[in-house]
């Protein structure tokens, strides 16, 4: 699934790539400033989160709840060097959690998941506000 956007509508095009998850894993993969967060935020509103949802990157994993799907994580892994780091951090324990692990700059952390997962891709577009969303798993 490829959808080109307006960051106008990204209520519409997360409601539409929402209904093709079917696991609970999602790697989220873009350069700084493609709209991966965002994206994200308006994710969780899909998945029942009240709270307001930012970005994990000095905290690592932010922990927000659902009426609908109890804790989901969101996890950015850009400060992570190695596999290493994430199982000496204990980050690994997430996905295994059989619950929503948003993974914001995954990196080779695919190699360690014995759940599946989706893989998602958010790009900008040349030089303009359009946006380009990849369901690729």
């Amino acid at each position: 699934m490829r959808i080109e956007y307006d960051l106008s509508e990204i209520k519409v095009i997360s409601n539409k790539v929402i209904k093709k998850i079917t696991h609970k894993i999602i790697l989220f993969e873009g350069d700084l400033g493609a709209g991966k967060t965002t994206f994200i935020k308006e994710f969780c509103k899909h998945l029942g989160v009240k709270s307001f949802v930012n970005s994990p990157t000095f905290s690592i994993v932010n922990e927000y709840s659902s009426l609908q799907f109890d804790t989901i994580y969101h996890i950015d892994l850009y400060r992570i060097n190695n596999l290493n780091e994430i199982f000496d951090s204990g980050i690994d324990e997430y996905f295994d959690s059989k619950r929503y692990c948003l993974i914001e700059n995954p990196g080779n952390v695919d190699q360690i998941f014995s759940n599946p997962y989706h893989r998602i891709k958010i790009f900008k577009k040349n030089n303009s506000n359009k946006r380009v969303i990849e369901l690729l798993n």
